[in-house]
C-alpha cells in the first residue's frame, strides 16, 4: 500500500528482522489476480513457516492465495469506520459494503490478529464473536486480537538541535475526512497573533476521496493576511520530509470526533516522537491517549481552537522548561515502552511456533455482505443506487462501467 501502510510495514519488518527471522516482502499489485501473485511467490520463494499480512488489500490477496500456512493478519486501521466517513460525501454506500465483505474474509481466515489501538482490538473481538470464531475452545485463551500501536523508529534520537528564531509547527500527511482543518487553522491564527515566532509548514495535501479539506485550508490561508507565515509544501520526497521533521519545533494534528478517530491510528505522531518533536493534538485517538499519559506532548479537547492555540503558545514560550521535559519524556518512551520489541512482543512470541498456535474456531456465520461480483451483491447495489439516484442513476452507472 501507500502512506501509512508503508510505515506500518516498515515497523513490522524491523521488529521481525531484529528478532532474527528471515522475512520475504511480497507487495501484491492489487485486484482479483493479487491472490495468484501471492501464491506464486509462496511457491517460488519458500518454504515459509507463516504469513504475516499487513493492511487490507495485501491481506485479502494473502487469503485469496489459498495458502494453508498459519496467518497473522494486521488490521492497519479501522477500514469500515473510514468507509463510514466516506459514505457521508459519496452517493453510494458501495465502498462501505465492499469493505465489510473484505474485512469479514480476513476475520474468517486469520489465526491471530493485530490492531493499531486498544479500542480497535475490542471492536475486532466483537466482530469475531459475531462470526462465531470465538467459542468455548478459546474462551480462556490469552487473546486472539492483539493491540500493537505504532512503535517508535529507533536510531533517530537525539534530535538535531533546532536553530534559528522561528518556532515551526509541522503538519504531515493527508487532510483526510477525519482531519479537522477548521480547528487547526483557527488555532494557528490565534497562536500567531500571540507569538511572532510561530510559523507553519504542511507536508501533505488532499487525496482523491477527500479533496475539500486541504482546499478549504489553503483558501483560509490566502484570506488570512498571514500567508508569509504559512508554507504549504504539499506532498514532498522522503528526504525533504526528513529534513522538515528534523527542523520542526512541534508536530500537530486535529481530529474530528468520529468512530475512525477512536479506533484508528495516527502514524505521523510517532514520526515526530521518534525524533524528539513534542506533539500538540486533540483528544480521541489511542495515540493521543499515549501522548497525554506519557507526557510526549499536549493534548486538548477536539474542536476547540482556543485551547489548541494555547498549547502551541505554551510550548513556544517554554515556561518552566516544559519543552525540554517533553523531549526527555519522548526519549525515555522511545527507549522503553515504545521500542519495537516491546510493542511487537505478541507477534514475536507467536512466530516462535506459529503452527502450534492456531486457536481460532471455524466461523459459524459467513460474511454479512456477499462477494462484490455475486448476484446477491449486484442486486443489492441495483436497489441501493435506484433508491438514491433513481433508474437514471442506475443506467448511468451501467453506461460508465461499459465505457471503462
Amino acid at each position: 500500500g501507500g502512506g501509512a501502510a508503508i510505515m506500518r510495514t516498515r515497523r513490522f519488518l524491523l521488529a521481525m528482522s531484529e528478532a532474527g527471522h528471515d522475512v520475504a516482502l511480497v507487495t501484491p499489485d492489487g485486484g482479483y489476480r493479487a491472490g495468484e501473485q501471492v501464491a506464486r511467490e509462496l511457491r517460488n520463494s519458500g518454504p515459509f513457516d507463516a504469513v504475516v499480512a499487513i493492511s487490507m488489500d495485501p491481506a485479502v490477496a494473502a487469503v485469496r492465495s489459498g495458502t494453508a500456512l498459519p496467518m497473522w493478519i494486521d488490521l492497519n486501521g479501522a477500514h469500515i469506520a473510514e468507509m463510514q466517513l466516506r459514505s457521508t460525501i459519496e452517493r453510494s454506500r458501495e465502498l462501505l459494503a465492499r469493505t465489510i465483505h473484505f474485512q469479514s474474509l480476513l476475520l474468517l481466515r486469520g489465526d491471530h490478529f493485530s490492531s493499531v489501538s486498544d479500542p480497535q482490538r475490542d471492536a475486532v473481538t466483537g466482530q469475531l464473536l459475531l462470526l462465531g470464531r470465538l467459542d468455548g475452545s478459546n474462551a480462556f485463551s490469552a487473546g486472539l486480537v492483539h493491540s500493537i500501536p505504532h512503535c517508535a523508529l529507533p536510531g533517530l534520537f537525539p534530535a538535531v538541535p533546532r536553530k534559528g528564531s522561528d518556532f515551526t509547527v509541522h503538519s504531515a500527511g493527508a487532510f483526510n475526512l477525519w482531519f479537522d482543518q477548521e480547528t487547526l487553522f483557527g488555532a494557528l491564527k490565534l497562536a500567531m497573533s500571540q507569538c511572532e515566532r510561530i510559523c507553519f509548514v504542511a507536508t501533505g495535501a488532499d487525496i482523491p476521496h477527500a479533496p475539500d479539506g486541504f482546499r478549504d485550508f489553503a483558501r483560509s490561508v490566502e484570506n488570512s493576511g498571514l500567508q508569509v507565515r504559512f508554507d504549504l509544501r504539499g506532498w514532498v520526497p522522503e528526504d525533504e520530509l526528513e529534513q522538515l521533521y528534523r527542523s520542526a519545533s512541534v508536530g500537530i494534528f486535529a481530529d474530528i470526533p468520529s468512530t475512525e478517530t477512536r479506533l484508528g491510528a495516527r502514524t505521523r505522531a510517532l514520526d515526530w516522537i521518534s525524533r524528539g518533536v513534542p506533539v500538540v493534538c486533540t483528544q480521541g485517538s489511542h495515540v493521543a491517549d499515549i501522548i497525554s499519559r506519557e507526557q510526549l506532548g499536549l493534548v486538548v479537547p477536539p474542536r476547540d481552537p482556543q485551547l489548541l492555540a494555547k498549547a502551541i503558545v505554551t510550548l513556544c514560550r517554554n515556561d518552566s522548561g516544559i519543552y525540554e521535559d517533553m523531549v526527555e519524556s519522548q526519549k525515555s518512551w522511545c527507549e522503553g515502552e515504545g521500542r519495537p520489541e516491546n510493542l511487537f512482543s505478541p507477534l514475536l512470541e507467536w512466530l516462535k511456533d506459529p503452527a502450534a498456535d492456531r486457536p481460532c474456531a471455524p466461523g459459524i456465520a459467513g460474511p454479512p455482505v456477499a462477494a462484490p461480483r455475486s448476484i446477491r451483491f449486484l442486486s443489492w447495489l441495483f436497489s441501493e443506487t435506484a433508491s438514491r439516484e433513481g433508474l437514471r442513476g442506475v443506467f448511468g452507472r451501467i453506461g460508465r462501467k461499459l465505457r471503462s
